[in-house]
């Protein structure tokens, strides 16, 4: 045996590391748990430890990355969610054991009086059980040198803040921003409007004085403007005839409530890039809202809800701005502003090539299509059969003009094209979407007065319903097919309700 002076080594590192204590020591289920959380870039970070011999052991260390809607939020927001994730992660070691968190931000206040601008009711009431209903778990804000935000390098942020102060300064476009009355200056009702009239998409907006209910101004907006672009354009032009002035504006539109009031500061520290790295659909727009919100010398945007009925002077000043918008959308002559909407560039849509799977060419097959120009496939009403690939960037390009819902999608899809699995493609890019998911804003057409919408073509929409009969030789129910477009009729007797 020759014993090298590299064996003696590495017998010494053996007997080094025997001997001395391992990173991570097994947890204790009769002791308290002890963890602290930081989040990092979107990154939740949280060491688990128990005191042992008065010093705190590492039990585990835990990341998670948080969901695309929770990494758009202010930090503070942002250790709310990540508190409770790491939370559920660390009761599998704790197994219902006594936790004890340790965060620099006061979680217990932030849910209370911040959470209602950037959480659903869903997150809020979740949250709150995770953190504040569990009986085994107690808060505290600790101001001490916390080992969690050393799991991502060093720490980029100071321990001690103020998070209210801290959320506001990080939202909040002007400091003296209010979201509730001013008891002094003027008040204006802005609205905008895009809708559909005689197959004809029309867009306008007005501003109305509050005190008299008269209108200071209205206009026609271009018609490929969206209903979302129109109520910006509408507070926009409210900021500016506010200038140099003290006053309140109303708007029912949550999508330009949240860009002065939350996520409009922080897409201007991003450079209007989204949470994805991607440019915004309505850039200048919003660059424009932004800057005109600095012209008055006290301003409040409050948010009120649309089609109410009363005779407040809040809900008739609504009522009057939502019935000029409309109004004005009808006016003949030329649109008061050009806005050049982004959308995905046509060479981009001709390069995808149109490969379809086995799935989609027996499909080609059943459905009878024939090959058109270009070597599209088309259907017997000349709609085009597309690839998912293809589909998903037309439904994505619609969505981003539109911020329709998924049936909403679907539905203007159809009209000119047909894909295999097209409500799935659409939901996946409705639930993609950063902006929808914030504030759950739902841009979808709505059914015409009088019952459900007449469909385009033959058994598009169908009606099903069952009815009872007098027993014949063991039938007892009575299936009825009705088509919505030609009322075509099919009835079948059957012997069962649950009949297929």
């Amino acid at each position: 045996m020759n014993w090298t002076e590299s064996d003696e080594k590495q017998l010494q590192d053996l007997k080094e590391k025997l001997s001395s204590a391992p990173v991570l020591s097994l947890p204790d289920l009769k002791k308290e748990f002890d963890l602290f959380v930081n989040t990092e870039e979107g990154i939740a970070y949280g060491v688990l430890t128990q005191e042992w011999r008065g010093y705190r052991k590492p039990v585990a260390f835990l990341s998670k990355l948080l969901d695309p809607v929770a990494r758009g939020w202010p930090a503070c927001l942002q250790a709310v969610a990540a508190a409770a994730i790491l939370i559920e992660e660390a009761q599998k070691l704790t197994l219902q054991g006594k936790i004890k968190i340790h965060t620099p931000h006061d979680l217990k206040t932030i849910l209370s009086q911040r959470a209602q601008k950037w959480l659903t009711d869903s997150r809020i009431l979740k949250y709150e059980i995770i953190l504040i209903n569990t009986d085994n778990l107690e808060l505290t804000t600790s101001k001490s040198l916390n080992p969690a935000q050393f799991l991502s390098g060093e720490p980029t942020e100071e321990i001690e803040h103020r998070c209210l102060e801290l959320i506001d300064m990080q939202t909040k476009v002007r400091e003296d921003l209010e979201d509730t009355p001013l008891p002094y200056g003027r008040v204006l009702f802005t609205d905008g409007s895009s809708r559909v009239v005689e197959g004809k998409r029309t867009s306008g907006y007005s501003v109305i004085e509050g005190e008299k209910m008269e209108v200071l101004e209205k206009g026609k907006l271009p018609s490929n403007w969206p209903a979302q672009c129109c109520e910006i354009y509408a507070l926009e032009r409210g900021l500016d005839l506010l200038k140099d002035d003290r006053g309140t504006i109303y708007t029912d539109s949550r999508y330009a409530f949240g860009i002065v009031h939350t996520f409009g500061k922080i897409w201007e520290g991003r450079g209007y890039l989204n949470s994805k790295g991607k440019d915004l659909i309505h850039t200048e727009l919003i660059k424009s809202v932004l800057k005109s919100l600095q012209k008055p010398v006290e301003i409040a945007v409050v948010h009120i809800k649309g089609h109410q009925k009363g005779n407040m002077p809040e809900i008739r000043g609504n009522q009057l701005a939502d019935k000029t918008a409309r109004e004005a959308a009808l006016e003949p002559g030329e649109p008061v502003k050009i806005l050049k909407l982004e959308k995905i560039p046509r060479k981009e849509k001709e390069e995808i090539e149109q490969v379809f799977s086995e799935k989609e060419q027996k499909a080609i097959e059943e459905l009878g299509l024939h090959q058109g120009e270009h070597g599209v496939w088309l259907t017997a009403d000349r709609r085009k059969f597309l690839n998912k690939a293809l589909a998903r960037k037309i439904l994505t390009e619609i969505h981003n003009l539109t911020h329709w819902g998924t049936q909403g999608l679907c539905d203007h899809f159809l009209r000119e094209n047909l894909c295999i699995g097209v409500h799935k493609l659409a939901k996946a890019v409705t639930q993609g979407c950063i902006i929808c998911q914030k504030i759950k804003q739902k841009v979808m057409r709505k059914t015409e007065p009088g019952g459900r919408e007449l469909a385009l073509r033959p058994f598009q929409n169908v009606q099903i319903d069952f009815t009872e009969m007098p027993p014949v030789q063991g039938y007892k129910h009575l299936l009825v097919i009705i088509d919505h477009l030609t009322h075509w009729v099919e009835a079948f007797p059957t012997k069962r309700e649950q009949q297929k």
